[in-house]
């Protein structure tokens, strides 16, 4: 769960960026001024009694003026109940909801006829007759006829003013009335009853028991005191006076309609009391619906654009590598002889190199054709308005004379981010997934596509005590409150930049190929330095860093299109922290004990990422952290996601790497999965996942391997046709072999 539920949708109907909160809270509320709408994480609701409690407040949020209830407490000499308000104003935003989105009233009808059959409107087994006025217009306007509300013709009178309502001062006007009315038909009944024989017997019958009951319980109070507690003369007075209080106390006990007792000249309780029964019975019913033991903790990204030492740009990468090589070529090792290897490795590459080359320039090939279709597609002949002097002549015959003009709409500008892992599991097969690499940025920079590539890694240290100063003190500025820590312990090793020159990028190209190769075959971290040696996997602190970064390489390099690409071996772990208020770190830990009221409650936490920029909400649970920042990233920047895992063909890793993507449910469907995987390595080198923050997720053998092999055979006594078979499969596999630029290919073109 990426966005909470489909919250989306009540942006949508909102047609704002509303900012939408989940708290421990009772019932929905939202506060039209800071424009938050607060939700509480309802029980035992089906999702169209939330979509239409989500609607409800979006209602609230487009047609209630933030000053309604001010202005209703101070506008109210007669002390109409909010009740009446709230009653009314809830009929008027629902009645423009249904005008403006007409699919809500099925919605509406649906969600409060489920509320009223689990008795929300406390109706069960009541006489609907017997109700106020308004919780009749409570029901009549939720639930419908099915609540089997009738009004009388002067009440008809008041409920047709009701369909009229359009604004506020509406509502509180017609509020004022309905009051009014219900007041009058309040005295009007109490009026009959005062007056109606049989109540006044039993009247007379039930102020005879009170005080029965009254004068017992005085002579059980005398019981337990002495005598002597009674001996004072100053406890006494009169008996005429005590005579004339005890009639003045008869006076004052009157009868409640449920056989209580009220001051004189006191309404029985089922007159007296004017607020919407109706309305507060579903308050109290909703609210405790709503599940109040679990705590919502929203946090925030951290900033990196103040953090100046997590970047190593490419031509310090370029310098320290071709020096650590030179090095290495040149310099003898710890036994006094000079690496044999290190030419074959360096003759190696020049082989990749030109093969490389040739694929690359097939492509580009066949991508200017593609573009060129694409182009054609586009265009649209338009007239000009302008006469055609050379049609002139066949104007008999012809009714189009105006020059014509063919106009190409312009194409998409793309623009790449590639992150690759740069930690130690992936040492074995580096070699292959640098070759990969090549080929794919050798294909961007001959097209001149902008691209940017960087290796993510927690190891390149600095041992200047001027930078590590400096790293301290952006640590300290990424501890704000509320927001995910990541800190600054990893670095972005840019490798390639596509405003590198042409011998920068060869160079490059060259020093990460042998890089490659040795850790590999050499198996010592420390070969190339300790800045380059491979290590951990900061997946999630390099993804964090990019979110606010790609902003700023769209905006540089103008790009309409952005594709950010992944490769990694493994995720990056689990983020489960995050800086409170008082600076100190706090772990969402999902479930917690709190001494509450002295008692011990379980209290269970779900922490949020919220998007600042698109004001959206993102799960923050531990793995789902990965996911959530790759979908934040499509939604502010419009990019697309493709993600690269590295994996290897055993049961057990492939069974363990669904489970965490969360594609199975359970054991049988893992093997079945895996099963599908080898045979989707087998046929196409690769095998395509869904998953939540990507547009394309593909698992990739660790054992895929670039073809560099070369046409051996003589075809000088084949035929055309068979020549051309045999080169098509030659470069058909060479091509289908670099999975990472076929894919880029297809999907840029």
């Amino acid at each position: 769960m990426t966005e909470i539920t489909n919250d989306i949708s009540t942006r949508l109907l909102a047609q704002e960026n509303l900012l939408i909160n989940r708290a421990p809270v009772q019932t929905a509320s939202f506060d039209v001024k800071s424009r938050i709408l607060t939700l509480p994480m309802w029980k035992n609701m089906t999702p169209v009694i939330e979509e239409m409690l989500k609607a409800h407040e979006v209602g609230h949020a487009l047609y209630t003026n933030e000053n309604l209830f001010t202005e209703f407490q101070s506008n109210n000499p007669k002390n109409v109940p909010f009740g009446y308000l709230n009653v009314l104003e809830d009929v008027r935003i629902e009645k423009l909801m249904k005008r403006k989105y007409p699919g809500l009233r099925k919605t509406f009808t649906a969600g409060y006829s489920e509320l009223n059959e689990r008795n929300f409107f406390a109706i069960k087994n009541r006489n609907i007759s017997d109700l106020l006025l308004i919780d009749r217009i409570n029901l009549w306007y939720k639930v419908g006829f099915k609540s089997g509300v009738k009004f009388t013709v002067s009440e008809k009178y008041l409920v047709d003013k009701i369909d009229k309502l359009e604004s506020v001062n509406d509502v509180i006007a017609l509020a004022t009335s309905i009051y009014d009315f219900v007041k009058r038909e309040n005295d009007r009944k109490r009026a009959e009853r005062e007056n109606d024989v049989e109540y006044k017997k039993l009247k007379v019958e039930q102020e005879q028991d009170d005080l029965e009951d009254l004068e017992s319980e005085l002579l059980h109070d005398s019981e337990m005191f002495d005598d002597d507690d009674w001996a004072s003369d100053a406890d006494f007075s009169d008996p005429e006076e005590n005579e004339s209080d005890d009639e003045e106390d008869k006076d004052k006990l009157t009868v409640k309609g449920n056989g209580g007792i009220s001051e004189a000249n006191e309404t029985p309780e089922e007159f007296e009391d004017l607020e919407s029964q109706t309305a507060n019975a579903f308050a109290r019913a909703l609210a405790e619906s709503a599940d109040t033991s679990t705590e919502y903790v929203y946090v925030n990204l951290p900033s990196f654009k103040n953090c100046s030492t997590i970047k190593v740009d490419y031509k310090t990468v370029l310098r320290e590598t071709t020096e650590i090589l030179e090095h290495i070529r040149t310099e003898p090792n710890s036994y006094g002889e000079r690496d044999p290897n290190i030419d074959k490795v360096y003759d190696r590459y020049e082989s990749f190199k030109n093969d490389t080359s040739r694929i690359v320039n097939y492509l580009i090939k066949e991508f200017e054709m593609k573009k060129a279709a694409s182009d054609y597609k586009r265009q649209s002949v338009a007239k000009t308005g302008v006469l055609d002097t050379r049609k002139l002549a066949s104007y008999k015959i012809r009714e189009d004379l105006f020059k014509q003009i063919t106009v190409t709409k312009d194409g998409f500008k793309h623009g790449m981010v590639f992150t690759i892992d740069w930690s130690g599991s992936m040492s074995d097969y580096l070699e292959e997934t640098v070759k990969q690499l090549i080929s794919l940025v050798t294909f961007c920079y001959r097209a001149k596509i902008p691209f940017e590539v960087y290796a993510f890694s927690d190891n390149c240290n600095s041992n200047d005590i001027v930078m590590l100063q400096k790293e301290r003190e952006e640590d300290a500025l990424l501890r704000q409150a509320n927001t995910v820590y990541l800190g600054n312990h990893f670095k972005m090793i840019e490798l390639f930049n596509s405003k590198a020159t042409l011998s920068e990028f060869q160079r490059m190209c060259r020093n990460l190929y042998v890089m490659s190769c040795g850790y590999r075959s050499d198996r010592r971290p420390d070969r190339y330095g300790e800045k380059y040696q491979l290590n951990g996997t900061p997946l999630n602190e390099a993804i964090a860093w990019l979110y606010d970064y790609l902003g700023e390489f769209k905006t540089r390099h103008q790009i309409e299109k952005l594709t950010m690409i992944k490769l990694t071996d493994g995720d990056g772990g689990g983020v489960h922290r995050y800086i409170k208020e008082d600076g100190a770190l706090q772990y969402v830990s999902g479930t917690e004990y709190r001494v509450i009221n002295g008692k011990h409650v379980r209290i269970k936490q779900v922490g949020f990422i919220l998007d600042k920029y698109t004001k959206k909400t993102y799960a923050f649970e531990g793995y789902q952290f990965t996911n959530s920042v790759c979908k934040m990233i499509q939604d502010r920047h419009d990019a697309a996601v493709v993600g690269y895992h590295v994996i290897g063909r055993g049961r057990r890793e492939l069974m363990y790497t669904v489970d965490r993507y969360g594609v199975a449910r359970n054991n049988i469907e893992q093997q079945d999965l895996a099963i599908k995987i080898r045979k989707g390595f087998n046929d196409e080198m690769f095998f395509p996942v869904n998953l939540d923050g990507h547009d394309e997720l593909f698992l990739l053998p660790n054992t895929i391997k670039v073809d560099n092999t070369e046409l051996e055979e003589d075809m000088s006594k084949l035929t055309s046709n068979q020549i051309a078979r045999k080169f098509g499969k030659y470069l058909g596999a060479k091509k289908t072999s670099r999975v990472l630029l076929n894919r880029f290919v297809a999907a840029v073109a």
